[in-house]
């Protein structure tokens, strides 16, 4: 326990003691802080955030020393290794608490099995959506598809469409669905590499993620109203906002349905569905277009491994669409241990996000209800390294492989990067992120995320480009690091990537 002037004290609260536990502020999966606050006779206000390795809030609040309080902190189930900071500040001076994490993430490449049983009859049309690469984020290696089918391709998805005629001659009831060998990348955003943005209010071709629809009322009374102190600013800025909010007005309850933002607010509870959908409002009624993401999570329970359903948010900033998921804490980037599968709004339909079950005929009197439905999935660690070509192959980056240069010197203060682009690709606005990633000497097999440290848009008008910057290195790295660099489209297509290992960056 520590304590600061007599009128603070914190301590580590976990389920189980750890004998090889050394250090008191080494924190583990599942940790809580307790803070308790005493009378002080000097009436004042502090301030305590929470902060995680890559200098993100997951944690604030404003305290008042007239009274005796109480509150826990509940560190992310994700947790990041390396060092997370508890400060406590007034206006003349602050103190801080460094607890240490060690956890990796080990697997990030899912072998997903799913399938569905379904009646087959003349009326219906099956449409499953159905993994696709979204750089950098996922990357589908190798897609099978069990059934006759069509693909279509909307703005955010891929579906699979399935006209059940063409079986009910042959069969009372078809099998359909597929086999993805699927690589997702850990990749998480440093807050200052989403500092500089555009007019975000002017964002005039995204119409379709900045309106109010069923289960993302962003225009709701109840729903705006819980933005009405936020300050301007950046969109990370009101990113912050946004989420901080969230965490204060709901409290985390499993829902029997699936019911959207405006009843998450209304009854001050829900799930991961509820969650994402207000962060979603909350953003459209902002001006920053955002979408819903759905698909499955890996979560450990009593030791045992197991996938659900899970829904996250993506906002769009610098010609990108970057994930974001409430519930973890306001850690803002993809992590392995999920797999999306669909981008869009699900809220109100009659079956599971990633399935749709059409009437052919809307004017037809078949009770869908009472139609024989049952999904099946199970998701693997992938252990088959040898993958085939993929079927569906939307990773046109293939062809421009290698076609970054960069040159990094060290200045007084800085880093300048030269960036050498020589890309055969059309005329337009492109989203450049770099990355540094952790190169450890072990031999254990570990997985460093990868940490955006800048992002910027840069128009491409013919194939020779250079670009110069100066680059701020975050004063945490210390040691041997990778740097590389993506240029995507806002469509999850890279068109360019390069990497340089390792990299040493000495600050």
């Amino acid at each position: 326990m520590l304590y600061l002037e007599k009128e603070l004290k914190i301590q580590i609260l976990r389920k189980q003691i750890t004998s090889s536990l050394k250090d008191s502020l080494t924190i583990l999966k599942g940790d809580k802080l307790l803070i308790r606050t005493s009378t002080n006779l000097n009436s004042d206000h502090r301030f305590i955030e929470l902060l995680n390795p890559w200098n993100q809030i997951i944690f604030c609040r404003w305290i008042k020393l007239d009274h005796i309080s109480e509150f826990t902190i509940d560190f992310p189930d994700k947790l990041i290794s390396g060092n997370y900071v508890l400060k406590y500040s007034s206006e003349n001076n602050s103190k801080y608490w460094i607890f240490k994490h060690q956890g990796r993430f080990k697997e990030n490449k899912w072998y997903i099995a799913y399938g569905l049983t379904i009646d087959a009859l003349d009326e219906l049309e099956v449409r499953l959506a159905i993994p696709r690469s979204f750089h950098p984020y996922t990357v589908v290696e190798h897609l099978e598809v069990i059934g006759d089918k069509r693909l279509i391709v909307d703005t955010d998805s891929y579906w699979l469409s399935y006209d059940l005629s063409e079986y009910s001659k042959r069969t009372k009831r078809v099998v359909l669905g597929y086999k993805a060998w699927i690589k997702q990348n850990y990749l998480l955003y440093h807050p200052e590499s989403l500092v500089l943005d555009l007019d975000h209010k002017n964002y005039t071709k995204f119409n379709q993620y900045l309106s109010s629809e069923l289960g993302i009322e962003s225009n709701d009374t109840f729903v705006a109203k819980l933005t009405e102190d936020f300050v301007g600013g950046s969109i990370i800025s009101l990113i912050y906002q946004i989420s901080h909010r969230i965490h204060q007005h709901l409290k985390y309850f499993i829902q029997k349905g699936e019911f959207g933002a405006k009843y998450a607010v209304l009854n001050r509870q829900g799930d991961c569905t509820e969650y994402a959908a207000l962060f979603v409002a909350l953003c459209r009624h902002q001006k920053i277009p955002a979408r819903l993401v759905a698909g499955f999570k890996k979560t450990s329970t009593n030791n045992k491994t197991q996938w659900i359903r899970h829904a996250w948010a993506e906002f769009f900033h610098n010609q990108q669409w970057i994930p974001i998921d409430i519930l973890e804490g306001f850690v803002i980037g993809n992590f392995p241990d999920v797999v999306p599968l669909f981008r869009g709004n699900w809220i109100g339909e009659p079956y599971k996000q990633e399935l749709k079950i059409l009437l052919k005929d809307p004017s037809s009197d078949l009770d869908l209800s009472k139609v024989f439905l049952e999904v099946k999935f199970n998701i693997f660690e992938q252990k088959n390294e040898k993958i085939p070509i993929i079927p569906i192959n939307d990773l046109k980056s293939q062809s421009f492989a290698n076609s970054l240069y960069f040159n990094i010197q060290k200045d007084s203060t800085y880093y300048k990067l030269n960036l050498e682009m020589k890309i055969n690709a059309y005329p337009s606005i492109y989203s450049l992120l770099l990355f540094i990633q952790e190169q450890e000497e072990t031999s254990i097999s570990i997985l460093h995320p990868k940490i955006i440290i800048h992002s910027s848009i840069i128009s491409l008008d013919h194939s020779n480009t250079t670009y110069d910057l100066k680059l701020d290195i975050p004063q945490i790295v210390t040691h041997k690091y990778l740097f590389g660099a993506y240029l995507c489209t806002d469509r999850g297509e890279i068109i360019a990537y390069n990497q340089i290992n390792p990299f040493p960056l000495k600050i």
